[in-house]
């Protein structure tokens, strides 16, 4: 058991996917470190000359002010250069991280969608619109999507990583545009829309609803209702082509999931069933990512190595056999995990066994020391440093 883990091959993998990919999704269970990860693959990233931007929901607040990134920007903000020149990084490309800001997202891409300034401020202003805004934020993971799009669309990264909500359900955010789709599609929407003349099944609904509103909510609430969907309608037509180009790009050869897991029982199942709905959606997958692990660590025994032969040292060394046997357990347990998820791997996706640092990563230099780790040792990077 003394070698580590044969994981060249899969790093040159991972570097390709960093290389060559737009997006990278990673998904997974709360707590097994998808965001620290995410942000160490932004870092490998950059460091490969990529423009980088990682869309992540809940950064550590330590690891951001470290990186000198405000939670509460509207916009990514850049890492600083003097963060990288003080730990000698030649970071060949820029890295961004943005904290996702759903109504903000939800504001400007109305906002975008609208050619008359006046219409825009006038739906702002209403209060049906503050409660579609405050409905549709708290749709974390289509406005993970929207935002995806938004930033994709305009072409200002080489590669956007984004950290996927955490959920309940593991397959929220890719269900979410479906989800969005369906809602835009409901016909009770246009019964709410403003009546163009004519005669239909739906004017004969309006005056139902309208006779219905006006005993409940009063005179005017059903006229305010159309003219917000009067100014919503078009929309609402953008809103279903983002969410379908959202769908199709992430069942693209331009994007990948990766699953980020750790040797937790439950983490693990989740990893493997997210794993099963990817393939039956027939949505790219890269991989797993087994984090803090044990199953790289390198192991020898006493007899390997030798035991002291000084009688009070050796003593000492007789009595910590049963924590080095437990660690060795341990071990043996996390490389029984690698090689499942290996051997449920289809031939093109990487499984690496990430090294459990021992504390949390909240700063520049742990996450450089896990995007190394990420790189094969003959990546550019490796080489410059070895040089």
């Amino acid at each position: 058991m003394s070698a580590t883990l044969a994981q060249e091959e899969a790093k040159q993998t991972l570097q390709k996917i960093l290389m060559e990919k737009r997006i990278v999704v990673c998904c997974g269970a709360g707590g097994v470190g998808k965001t620290t990860t995410s942000a160490a693959l932004g870092v490998a990233a950059a460091m490969l000359g990529r423009r980088t931007l990682v869309l992540t929901i809940d950064p550590a607040r330590r690891l951001a002010d470290a990186l000198g990134i405000s939670i509460d920007s509207h916009v990514p903000n850049a890492v600083d250069t003097k963060h990288w020149e003080a730990l000698d990084i030649d970071a060949k490309s820029s890295l961004s991280l943005w904290m996702l800001q759903s109504q903000p997202v939800f504001d400007r891409m109305v906002r975008s969608l609208s050619d008359d300034d006046d219409k825009t401020e006038r739906l702002f202003a209403m209060p049906m619109y503050q409660a579609i805004r405050q409905l549709v934020a708290g749709m974390q993971e289509y406005m993970a999507g929207e935002s995806l799009y938004q930033f994709y669309k305009r072409g200002e990264y080489d590669l956007i990583i984004l950290d996927t909500p955490p959920s309940r359900n593991a397959i929220d955010f890719l269900a979410a545009p479906d989800r969005l789709l369906r809602f835009l599609d409901s016909r009770i929407l246009r019964v709410f829309a403003p009546p163009k003349g004519g005669w239909s099944i739906f004017q004969r609904a309006r005056r139902v609803v309208s006779k219905t509103f006006e005993q409940v909510a009063g005179d005017g609430f059903l006229s305010q209702a159309q003219e917000f969907v009067g100014l919503f309608l078009d929309i609402f037509d953008v809103l279903k082509e983002h969410a379908e180009t959202v769908r199709d790009v992430l069942s693209s050869e331009e994007s990948t999931h990766l699953l980020v897991t750790s040797p937790d029982p439950a983490a693990l199942q989740e990893a493997l069933y997210f794993q099963k709905v990817l393939q039956e959606r027939t949505v790219p997958f890269g991989g797993f990512l087994l984090n803090r692990s044990l199953a790289d660590h390198p192991t020898r025994s006493w007899e390997e190595e030798g035991a002291p032969e000084v009688g009070a040292l050796q003593t000492s060394f007789e009595k910590l056999q049963p924590l080095i046997k437990y660690e060795h357990q341990l071990i043996s347990e996390h490389r029984a995990l690698y090689e499942r998820l290996d051997s449920i791997s289809s031939s093109s996706a990487l499984t690496i066994a990430t090294p459990h640092l021992g504390e949390d990563i909240e700063d520049l230099k742990g996450l450089s020391i896990l995007a190394k780790f990420l790189l094969p040792d003959e990546s550019p990077v490796a080489t410059e440093e070895a040089g």
